[in-house]
């Protein structure tokens, strides 16, 4: 029988929650508290269930969420002895194990082969099975077909939303543009209407709620779906921390902004090393360390965040003035002539000092890394045919330069990111350039990229234009929206233009502008979008108070368009909690499509 502990003990959880605030409040920031709470004692119950002490076996891509929600040192005191990674099939261990898995075919199949090995060395164990954020059908049937239903205990661990920042929260699920878009399994539409009514439970019933893009409907509808069943789903209608409006964005809505080179300090790092679950990690040839080193990257971190949001060379000059500022602080602090009170108010702020020493020293070293690394391809010339196709300029420039990186052999995903985007915004590729093109990538790449081109075909990234396609839209919306600006600076933005160089405004960011502005909705025209009433309308607060507005991103979001709502929130008083499936850039987009 499958136990969900989390949702059947919510009210009492509440209390206790609200509790534990007032002691810990401070050391956290109080909306990633809460969520981190709840999760964490839904999963403490989980562990309650199997009595004495237990091995957790947990699958690789669970590891990094795992130290945000239920680090090491919780585990040990909950009675966990050891930790294994659930590629590694041992037969090691304790009597009682539990694995934490998510609902996939890989990560079952895995587990198998733990028990095969336990069934090698005739050794008795009692397992058991924690998924991820929910069991499904699939998983049961193959458990039945290997002769472990009934024997095997299995557990729903809730975690959905995973609170990466202050203002960003994401269910990691990174396969989602993929199950969505090419394989059509809407299965993560369930998980994401579930995320929403336990966001709910937490902070209250949001009143209006837009939805843009097909699947952004369904997942409303979803939502209502699983009210009806849950008969004991029960949210606040006046919390404090009440969200007013609530934006489904369908990630197909705009293809062109996860395509575009970000160059924000925290978008050309994922770009470039990858920041999954909150965590970059930077190889040992950057550390200089022997081996990689993992790094937290949000609002704790006290450099990065002040540089994240940052076009890359203003991070540079920014990361050269703190450098500056610790200097002088350390030789004010050597000063002989200091009083006994300047002295003693020095050593208290030594470990402030020394922990912005480490975090500018790694920030240095990966911005010298990237500068390397980008350094070695021809960037620029990139940025300037990326501001061409922005610009819906098709010439000869752009032809030669996608022709160069297919004869220098440059990786797949690169290739079809050009041509995608390429795509994109002209409304799908002349008949003759899509065959050429087709016929170019399927030479220097091999005949499996057949199925690349149908995956990309599939999803809408890369089409055959056909007198029926909507060839002008994108460029429409770009007059509409005013999303290609004149001037541009980097140093001190005006517009979101900056997250991309000065090149293009995220639409997906103008969209959602525009939508809360309520100004001149007939812009929007050609974009399906629905309004949806929960409740009554929140009272106006004060007008120091910020209007709380969350957007999520369905099939993943970019770290750009997160640094671009934070930019509009700034200058239009609102709070921005911005929640997706995934983060995902150019590069990540093409590859979980492309074979």
């Amino acid at each position: 029988t499958c136990i969900g502990l989390g949702r059947f003990f919510f009210a009492a959880y509440f209390g206790l929650l609200n509790a534990v605030m007032a002691v810990e409040g401070e050391a956290e920031n109080e909306f990633l508290q809460l969520m981190k709470q709840y999760a964490r004692y839904e999963f403490e119950d989980i562990l309650k269930e199997v009595e004495g002490t237990k091995d957790l076996v947990i699958q690789p891509e669970l590891m990094s969420i795992m130290d945000h929600v239920t680090p090491p040192k919780f585990l040990r005191s909950k009675g966990v002895d050891r930790m294994f990674r659930l590629d590694c099939p041992t037969d090691e261990g304790n009597h009682n194990r539990l694995f934490l898995i998510k609902p996939e075919m890989a990560s079952i199949h895995h587990l198998l082969l733990f028990i095969e090995e336990d069934r090698k060395s005739n050794a008795r164990r009692n397992n058991a099975i924690i998924y991820v954020p929910r069991m499904i059908y699939t998983c049961e049937h193959i458990l039945e077909q290997n002769g472990l239903h009934g024997l095997v205990r299995v557990f729903e661990w809730h975690l959905d939303l995973l609170p990466l920042d202050e203002d960003f929260l994401s269910l990691e699920v990174t396969s989602a543009f993929r199950s969505l878009y090419v394989d059509q399994d809407l299965c993560c539409l369930h998980t994401v209407a579930s995320s929403i009514l336990n966001f709910q439970r937490l902070y209250g019933v949001i009143p209006t709620v837009h939805a843009i893009g097909g699947l952004s409907t369904l997942v409303y509808q979803l939502m209502n779906n699983v009210k009806e069943v849950d008969l004991s789903y029960e949210a606040p209608t006046d919390t404090d921390h009440r969200v007013s409006e609530l934006i489904l964005f369908d990630r197909t809505t705009d293809l062109v902004s996860p395509l575009c080179s970000q160059l924000t300090y925290e978008g050309i790092l994922d770009d470039v090393f990858g920041i999954k679950s909150g965590f970059v990690e930077l190889p040992s040839s950057v550390t200089d360390r022997t081996k990689p080193v993992k790094v937290m990257v949000n609002f704790t971190d006290p450099v990065f965040r002040l540089i994240r949001s940052q076009h890359f060379s203003v991070a540079n000059s920014m990361l050269s003035h703190i450098a500056r500022e610790l200097d002088a602080k350390y030789k004010e602090g050597k000063d002989r002539s200091q009083s006994v009170a300047q002295i003693k108010e020095f050593v208290k702020r030594m470990p402030e000092l020394k922990t912005k020493h480490n975090s500018l020293s790694v920030h240095v070293k990966a911005c010298e890394s990237i500068v390397d690394i980008k350094n070695v391809g021809d960037i620029q010339k990139q940025l300037q045919i990326e501001r061409a196709l922005i610009e819906n300029y098709d010439g000869k420039e752009v032809t030669e330069f996608i022709d160069e990186c297919i004869h220098r052999q440059m990786t797949s995903s690169f290739l079809f990111r050009l041509v995608s985007l390429m795509s994109c915004t002209f409304g799908g590729l002349k008949s003759k350039n899509y065959q050429r093109y087709k016929q170019l990538i399927i030479q220097a790449g091999g005949h499996k990229h057949l199925t690349s081109f149908y995956n990309l075909k599939k999803c809408g990234l890369l089409q055959e234009h056909s007198p029926a396609s909507k060839g002008g839209h994108f460029k429409a919306m770009c007059k509409k929206l005013n999303l290609i600006p004149k001037n541009a600076n980097m140093e001190q933005p005006t517009d979101t233009s900056f997250v991309f160089g000065g090149i293009y405004k995220p639409l997906s960011c103008a969209i959602i502008n525009t939508l809360l502005q309520r100004k001149e909705l007939q812009l929007l025209e050609g974009i399906k979008r629905t309004v949806y009433q929960q409740g009554s309308s929140m009272r106006p607060s004060s007008t120091s108070s910020p209007k709380k507005v969350m957007v999520y991103f369905i099939g993943g979001c970019s770290l750009s368009e997160v640094n671009a709502l934070r930019f509009i929130g700034q200058k239009t008083n609102t709070h921005f909690i911005v929640a997706t499936t995934n983060i995902i850039n150019g590069n990540s987009l093409i590859e979980s499509v492309i074979v």
